[in-house]
């Protein structure tokens, strides 16, 4: 029996001795861990570690949100710790303390991160204009992620569907060099993030107000009568939306046309014995040809009428010439008398007469001046030929 308690004694020594003496001994404080740092983010997950250079048992991990306190969490015997099960897009803090029997390290600093966004969200386009000297359109926009990894970029113009521009975009600005003169153009970006992308940003528009390359080709006249003209072209560029055509008589009149989205015109808003210009612009969506092409047209008389006999002058003084021709009944309505001051002038419409009418007296000329006379007779029909021009030079005033 005495052994046995002698035994049971020893057993007892061995083991609570240690504990008593090192109870009685100052224990030499932990270090610090140091270097803690994080070194992977997901949306519900963070791995973090640590440096440590002394001796030790293990490590205990507290963490910690925005505005509660740190709560342990976790012990680990390495030097690194993943946390799972977190919310995304939320704030963290961690701290590690070491740990060796009953010994304790003080707490290292804290460190935060926070968790990926679970949807990233779409950026917004804040600028976007025409460079004229780069001639490029430059688009920039706000990042409204903190974890996207790259952007893309897509547009469009009105005439067809969006196309991808660019891929793995790593800054907010993009430069395009790729436009069509007057055609608007639509813009939208997003952001990316592994297999993840946000939506596409709202649109923005531009449109490129400028001239578009001369592009109509051989405009021609394909038919020409005394109440109408026809033209034709040819167009070299892509896009053209419709052709814009102006009309110059050769009085200086100019008259808008209107459009066609043909490459023909009919104009039958013509006067006879008339010479026009015809101007044709391409027009591709706010912008339309910097230079037209042309051609020139001459609208003939319609010989509806006789042309008028025996156009003479009569008699002329320094201010006054009188005029005189000899015309049967041929349904006219009258006639029109048109002159010419000068060798270098252009004749003019001076005056309308009557189906009866044979005289009429020009007056309020100028002395020692040449002028030219011509007359035709007209009715609803058209006109006859023009006459043989006569001519005169007033007399002197003096």
């Amino acid at each position: 029996m005495k052994n046995i308690i002698s035994i049971l004694f020893v057993i007892i020594l061995s083991i609570f001795l240690p504990i008593f003496i090192s109870s009685c001994v100052p224990m030499k404080p932990l270090e610090m861990p140091t270097n803690v740092q994080v070194i992977d983010v997901s949306e519900t997950s963070a791995e973090i570690e640590w440096s440590y250079s002394g001796s030790y048992d293990g490590f205990e991990v507290e963490r910690k949100m925005a505005d509660g306190p740190f709560k342990k969490i976790a012990t680990t015997d390495t030097t690194s710790f993943k946390d799972k099960n977190l919310q995304p897009d939320t704030t963290y803090y961690y701290r590690i303390r070491a740990y060796k029997k009953l010994n304790k390290s003080p707490w290292s600093n804290p460190v935060n991160l926070i968790t990926l966004e679970a949807q990233l969200k779409a950026p917004t386009i804040t600028n976007i204009y025409f460079d004229k000297t780069e001639r490029k359109i430059k688009i920039e926009w706000n990042d409204q992620n903190r974890s996207e990894e790259s952007f893309e970029i897509r547009k469009r113009s009105f005439l067809g569907d969006y196309e991808i521009l660019a891929r793995d975009i790593k800054n907010s600005k993009f430069e395009d060099p790729e436009f069509l003169e007057g055609l608007t153009y639509q813009y939208q970006v997003r952001a990316k993030r592994g297999e993840k992308y946000s939506d596409w940003s709202s649109p923005f528009n531009i449109t490129i107000d400028l001239p578009i390359p001369d592009s109509v080709k051989n405009l021609k006249i394909d038919s020409i009568t005394p109440t109408s003209v026809e033209i034709s072209w040819d167009c070299d560029i892509e896009y053209v939306t419709e052709y814009e055509i102006f009309r110059e008589s050769d009085d200086n009149e100019v008259r808008n046309l209107g459009t066609t989205v043909n490459k023909h015109f009919i104009d039958t808003s013509v006067q006879q014995d008339k010479v026009y210009t015809y101007k044709v612009y391409a027009v591709r969506g706010v912008s339309k040809s910097y230079s037209p092409a042309q051609v020139l047209a001459i609208v003939p008389p319609n010989i509806v009428l006789p042309c008028v006999d025996n156009f003479i002058i009569l008699s002329w003084g320094s201010d006054y010439v009188r005029l005189s021709w000899s015309y049967g009944n041929h349904g006219q309505t009258g006639f029109e008398i048109y002159r010419k001051d000068g060798n270098n002038g252009k004749y003019k419409l001076l005056t309308r007469v009557s189906a009866n009418q044979k005289y009429f007296t020009d007056t309020g000329l100028k002395s020692s001046t040449r002028y030219y006379y011509k007359i035709r007779a007209y009715n609803s029909e058209g006109f006859s030929d023009w006459s043989v021009a006569v001519t005169t030079v007033t007399t002197s005033s003096f």
